[in-house]
């Protein structure tokens, strides 16, 4: 058998007791004994962080971070006391919703005190459809505490441990579950994933001196499909290869802060760092009026603003997008980008580094006013010209030529410059 460990009765009275019914009565023993898998290690390639698949758990993640951050203290635990652990499946015949927002009972009651760089999360596609699952848990240790996978359009908690219900990531494409319900009631359970399920298909149990195969185990009922006697040694020989790969530590995450959307098929999402990151494809809206004034999308988060960059796909800047939003220092358009709007990052302070691709050809008045990048640019020449369009000339004095590289003159270049005398083109 694999190595065991043996938990003391001190601890699992502070403990809810595991109902495996093997023999149809509830278990209390002197002992638990929660054994751990004498697993063959081996190391596959997986992407311990693919920037697609945390977008697509960010929810989870987000709040496992902040969960994490706080040691659990703004966290309510409503399963440790009814025992809930277990499949998705499982825990629903129990009456018990397993959501996205809930979190195995050993974080909050066992795990509190562990810090951003000792909680990870993995990525892994079991089922091979392409799109990857995720499981969290401890960076030094192979068990997935909660597991989940994306599935007609949602992300679905597959799985949550407890104290003696560990699940493992399996090297077959599969999933594997350890359980314990005392010192000789144990149960080794191979799931696949599909349709958003974790669905069995081989189960060992040892049930004292007596030892069983089957399809499926019910953990409820004590059923085992197809169930049929098997040796001591076929038992100990059960154990499927494991998938020994480090996971991420959440310190490395960056957690978003706020997110949203600034267009009919765009969106905007703010990280703790200050970056917001605009995608999709289109056009942003404009963001002001003559009724409300300038009103964008994240008016409250504008200060936390330190970069945007804007992905491609995206057609323009709305006008006053990023006006005032004085922190921000730096701005990345994708190419496709063709029009930066009316006062885009007017009153931008220290904004000192912005890549304009050559696919943006059209500027709104005052899109760049005040801010430190023009200043630097009016230094080299009075004559700001991006992409063939004068996009100010405010600092100019005396006579000014206009070259003829210019293709067209930014409305408002020139406005309240009184020091020029004469405007000539070449």
């Amino acid at each position: 058998m694999g190595f065991k460990k043996i938990v003391s009765l001190l601890l699992a009275m502070a403990l809810p007791v595991m109902n495996l019914n093997f023999t149809g009565q509830n278990i209390v023993s002197a002992e638990i004994e929660v054994e751990t898998p004498a697993y063959t290690s081996i190391t596959e390639p997986i992407s311990a962080k693919a920037s697609g698949s945390e977008a697509l758990y960010r929810d989870v993640l987000n709040k496992l971070y902040q969960h994490v951050a706080c040691g659990w203290t703004d966290y309510t635990d409503t399963f440790r006391t009814n025992g809930g652990y277990g499949t998705r499946e499982y825990l629903a015949s129990q009456g018990i919703t397993l959501t996205n927002n809930e979190f195995s009972y050993q974080w909050s009651f066992y795990e509190s005190g562990r810090t951003l760089s000792q909680v990870g999360y993995l990525f892994f596609d079991v089922n091979g459809d392409g799109i990857d699952e995720m499981a969290i848990g401890l960076i030094d240790d192979s068990e997935a505490y909660d597991l989940y996978t994306y599935y007609d359009g949602n992300i679905v908690h597959l799985a949550t441990s407890g104290e003696r219900d560990r699940f493992y990531i399996g090297a077959e494409n599969d999933v594997w579950e350890i359980a314990s319900g005392g010192a000789m009631y144990n149960i080794k359970q191979y799931y696949h994933v599909s349709q958003g399920k974790l669905q069995s298909y081989e189960v060992y149990v040892q049930d004292g001196a007596n030892f069983y195969y089957g399809t499926n185990y019910d953990k409820y009922s004590g059923t085992i499909t197809n169930k049929r006697s098997i040796s001591e040694l076929q038992y100990d020989s059960a154990v499927h290869n494991h998938i020994d790969t480090p996971f991420t530590p959440l310190s490395s995450y960056t957690p978003l802060i706020a997110s949203g959307s600034c267009g009919t098929n765009i969106n905007w999402t703010l990280d703790s760092n200050g970056s917001l990151v605009i995608s999709g494809s289109g056009e942003m809206y404009n963001f002001y009026d003559d009724v409300n004034g300038v009103v964008t999308p994240w008016d409250n988060y504008k200060n936390s603003i330190t970069s945007v960059i804007v992905k491609s796909g995206i057609t323009n800047i709305g006008d006053t997008a990023f006006i005032n939003c004085t922190n921000l220092k730096s701005v990345s358009l994708a190419t496709g980008v063709e029009e930066i709007g009316f006062a885009a990052f007017d009153g931008c302070t220290n904004l000192t580094s912005i890549t304009i691709p050559s696919s943006t050809i059209r500027f709104g008045g005052y899109a760049f006013r005040d801010t430190a990048w023009l200043k630097n640019q009016q230094l080299l020449n009075p004559l700001v010209v991006v992409n063939g369009e004068l996009i100010d000339g405010s600092t100019c004095y005396g006579e000014v030529t206009i070259p003829s590289s210019v293709i067209c003159i930014d409305q408002g270049a020139f406005m309240s410059n009184p020091n020029i005398t004469s405007v000539s083109i070449r």
